[in-house]
C-alpha cells in the first residue's frame, strides 16, 4: 500500500501531515510494523489514490532542485490538491489542511 508513496518520494512526515496523524505512526505503517486503524482507512485510501493521481500527472515526485522546506511545502500542496480531487470524484473524505 505504501510502496507508491515511497516511489513518489512522499516521506512519512509528509504523509502524516496530509492525514493529520503522527509521523512515528506513519513510519510504523511504512516499515510494516503496524497498519492504519480502521477509523483512518478511508483517509489513508484517499491519500494513496491522491498520490497515484499525482504520479500519473507528473506532479510527484517533486523536483530535487528545491530545498527541503520547498519540497515539503510543494509535496503538501500536491497531496492536498489531489486529495480534494479524489474526494470530489467519489464523495470521499477531505484532507487535513
Amino acid at each position: 500500500m505504501f510502496e507508491l508513496a515511497k516511489k513518489a518520494n512522499v516521506l512519512p512526515h509528509q504523509f502524516a501531515r496530509a492525514l493529520g496523524v503522527g509521523r512515528v505512526t506513519v513510519s510504523l505503517w511504512f516499515n510494516g510494523h503496524s497498519k492504519p486503524h480502521k477509523i483512518l482507512a478511508d483517509r489513508v485510501s484517499t491519500l494513496v489514490d491522491a498520490i497515484e493521481k499525482a504520479v500519473e500527472a507528473g506532479e510527484l515526485p517533486v523536483s530535487v532542485d528545491l530545498n527541503r522546506r520547498e519540497r515539503n511545502d510543494e509535496t503538501h500542496r500536491v497531496l492536498v490538491k489531489n486529495m480534494e480531487l479524489v474526494s470530489n470524484e467519489g464523495n470521499r473524505v477531505s484532507p487535513v489542511s
